[in-house]
């Protein structure tokens, strides 16, 4: 079963995602700019893939609650969209405001990120050690659920199969999930805050088929050390997964990476095997990469059942 097709009812009685990144993304706004923090909200989901082209974003009744924000504030931020030409509207039944199918062909109609520099990575790249790596620890401490392993290992078999025009968007919800299992929407929100960044950097670099395989072996060993309920070896797992994205980065900078501080250079097995599983790459076609992981599989036979 996909995991989109996996859902739940929140406190407003609104159907989510049983486990996955919008719970968190279309959350209550706080600031005081409710009508720039709704637009940038919005940008974000269809950034990270929350919400891919050719599908719809929630109604307005439900954004508005999840947002807390009025309804008044949420059209204008819908109709910011639809001048951006990022989302249309579809009138009649089965309508509302979609996702436009070419909204990641053209960057320039996203807000562009920072130039790619040496002091662009030092700000970003920290962060995102920190925030990430402690998001995998929590959620190995927190012992998922077996509909949590199946929720994980379908993520992962939507990063393994997506083709490379969308496998930025897949990887994001992927990391963005692994938060969610943390339980702390703050640090959630920190993870999407550093996805976004992170995203905006890799945007000026091109996507290299032959390190997806890498990248998506570095993700199974993530999920293998939260479902085994090993935080030390989750974070150790996701630290090493961060450092392989910061040396593709320092690479096309030019730059030498710096050297691991003692306590990494040896991490434990656990965060580097991968259960001799073999994980497809992604492809360029539009069909992905074939077949899911024999985890993923199996998992989701368990949820289908």
């Amino acid at each position: 079963m996909s995991n989109r097709e996996s859902r739940a009812e929140d406190e407003h009685g609104l159907t989510i995602a049983a486990v996955g990144p919008a719970d968190s993304m279309f959350s209550a706004i706080r600031g005081s700019t409710a009508l720039e923090e709704t637009i940038e909200r919005l940008l974000h989901a269809i950034k990270l893939g929350i919400v891919l082209p050719g599908e719809a974003l929630p109604n307005e009744r439900d954004l508005a609650i999840r947002f807390s924000v009025g309804r008044a504030t949420l059209r204008e931020a819908l109709a910011a969209l639809r001048e951006a030409e990022l989302v249309e509207s579809r009138p009649g039944r089965g309508g509302g405001s979609f996702v436009r199918l070419d909204a990641l062909e053209r960057p320039s109609r996203l807000p562009s990120g920072p130039p790619l520099t040496e002091e662009g990575l030092s700000n970003v790249l920290p962060f995102r050690r920190a925030v990430e790596g402690e998001a995998a620890r929590v959620a190995a401490t927190r012992r998922p659920s077996e509909r949590d392993h199946a929720a994980l290992y379908e993520y992962l078999r939507e990063t393994c199969e997506a083709p490379l025009a969308l496998y930025r968007q897949a990887d994001s919800r992927l990391h963005l999930a692994i938060a969610e299992l943390s339980g702390s929407k703050l640090l959630v929100q920190a993870v999407a805050e550093a996805e976004v960044r992170i995203h905006d950097l890799l945007a000026h670099t091109p996507i290299l088929p032959t390190k997806l395989q890498s990248s998506n072996h570095q993700h199974e060993a993530i999920i293998d050390a939260i479902i085994a309920g090993d935080p030390e070896a989750a974070q150790q797992a996701m630290l090493l997964h961060l450092d392989a994205t910061a040396a593709l980065l320092r690479g096309f900078l030019g730059l030498e990476r710096p050297p691991l501080p003692d306590a990494e250079i040896d991490a434990p097995k656990a965060a580097r095997k991968t259960s001799g599983k073999k994980v497809p790459a992604a492809k360029s076609s539009a069909g992905g990469a074939g077949s899911a992981t024999n985890s993923a599989r199996k998992m989701s036979g368990r949820q289908a059942k």
